[in-house]
């Protein structure tokens, strides 16, 4: 072993919680000598390189995360998905994330089995490799990705794409299903899934990487994001590994396959009853508004005045079905009335396709503004922009909160990333996100960035 690459090493891990196996050392050694001789540096100088420069830190990660997976891998616990979990379930609707989705074999496989057993779901797919997302995003895949494992499910799998010579391409239709984003599981922030929210986590095959620590980390955050009797499935290989006691989970079998299943508190289990909810009552402070916008002068006449304010087109009988558009006017008009309750109860009853999540979050952040819970609302745009980095307005949304908290760092890391978007934005000939900007233009926003980053501010209000 080469030790002075230790300290990159080190830095990967941090980065990404990713323990290079001896197996595997030898050729990222290779890799890390090949760039570092490419870029006339030593060492130290290409760990200190990633610790400031994302891009490379990321092409590192992506090189270090063992991507090897195929359809329907590990049969018997997909037996056990389809014959536990959803014959019992057809006709429901159940809520999926495949937590290291790798070029996504595994939440296509969950997909296509859940459909021919007749269950509704609706998958997320993660993982921290942007090359292997990309390659997920395109749906091509070769003769690799089929193998005898799994084979008996593999006629599910090409009704959902078509063969083209050795490579089957899966239907734009079929992917658009599919809620897929980057995330490092390794990470300080929470993932960009609503809490409590999901049926079943499959997480296979990165425990490996991981040492106890991060483990238990990382099953906190499992833990907190499935519902209570939600199940956490790990590989066959690592599940031997976890402990059969582990608060909030138990580890359960049926025949040869082991899960997690998250359960609730022993009180309740005692009471055998449902956890009570006890809403919380805050005073509701003065309203912050999300962005802060120079209001045009307007001279409103006092019959004007007294006439009511227009409601958007979407009525209530029909919200689940409104539009992005129509669903986004309804909470302005809430809000505008200083009534966040009944914005979020608009936002409650909107089915998000997987496309629109950011849109979620977004409109939830929002809310949490009018109430001041900054927090909370700080929270909910990193997830608006870590689903989607081209959302520019939760960029500015980030920048703008951290500013106002004193934050420059952050402020003008979030207002660099605005700007680059709305170039981005601009080039494309894009109009997606104009709606939330009433009578502003990107133009604008993008002017606010560049004097916020000149230290002018100019713009605030």
């Amino acid at each position: 072993m080469l030790r002075e690459l230790d300290p990159i090493f080190q830095t990967l891990e941090a980065h990404s919680g990713i323990t290079i196996a001896n197996a595997h050392r030898e050729y990222m050694e290779k890799l890390i000598l090949e760039r570092t001789v490419g870029m006339d540096i030593s060492a130290s100088e290409y760990n200190a390189l990633i610790k400031r420069d994302d891009g490379e830190l990321s092409y590192l990660t992506n090189a270090a995360a063992v991507n090897e997976t195929y359809f329907f891998r590990e049969e018997k616990q997909f037996d056990f998905l389809k014959n536990e979990v959803f014959l019992p379930r057809t006709g429901d609707t159940l809520n999926i994330w495949s937590a290291s989705c790798s070029t996504g074999e595994e939440p296509l496989s969950i997909y296509a089995l859940a459909k021919d057993c007749g269950v509704r779901v609706s998958v997320s797919a993660s993982d921290i490799d942007t090359d292997a997302l990309a390659k997920f995003r395109a749906g091509v895949y070769t003769k690799n990705s089929f193998r005898t494992d799994g084979s008996k499910y593999l006629p599910l799998i090409e009704q959902e794409g078509s063969w083209d010579g050795d490579k089957m391409t899966i239907s734009p239709d079929t992917l658009s299903q599919i809620n897929i984003f980057q995330y490092n599981l390794a990470c300080q922030s929470a993932p960009p899934v609503q809490d409590g929210s999901m049926d079943i986590i499959f997480m296979r095959n990165v425990f490996i990487y991981f040492t106890n620590e991060l483990r238990l980390r990382i099953l906190a955050k499992m833990s907190k994001s499935l519902k209570e009797g939600g199940l956490l499935i790990l590989s066959i290989n690592e599940v031997g590994n976890i402990d059969r006691k582990l608060p909030p989970f138990e580890k359960l079998h049926a025949g040869v396959v082991y899960y997690l299943r998250k359960s609730p508190p022993e009180s309740l289990k005692a009471a055998e009853k449902k956890p009570l909810v006890v809403p919380v009552i805050k005073k509701i402070p003065e309203p912050v508004r999300l962005p802060p916008l120079p209001k045009p002068a307007v001279t409103v006449t006092p019959e004007a005045e007294k006439m009511p304010k227009p409601r958007a087109a979407c009525s209530p009988a029909t919200e689940n079905n409104c539009s992005i558009q129509e669903l986004y006017g309804r909470i302005k008009d809430s809000l505008d009335r200083h009534d966040p309750s009944s914005a979020r109860k608009s936002l409650s009853e909107k089915v998000f396709k997987p496309h629109e999540m950011e849109f979620k979050y977004f409109f939830s952040a929002l809310i949490y503004i009018e109430e001041k819970n900054k927090d909370e609302a700080l929270g909910q745009l990193e997830k608006a922009a870590m689903l989607n980095p081209s959302f520019w307005p939760a960029s500015y949304g980030m920048g703008f909160l951290q500013k106002k908290a004193g934050n420059e760092a952050e402020s003008c890391k979030n207002f660099a990333s605005c700007k680059r978007a709305i170039e981005s934005y601009k080039q494309e000939g894009k109009k997606d996100f104009d709606f939330l900007m009433g009578q502003f233009s990107p133009e604008y926003f993008e002017m606010l960035c560049t004097n916020y980053l000149k230290g002018t501010g100019e713009g605030q209000t």
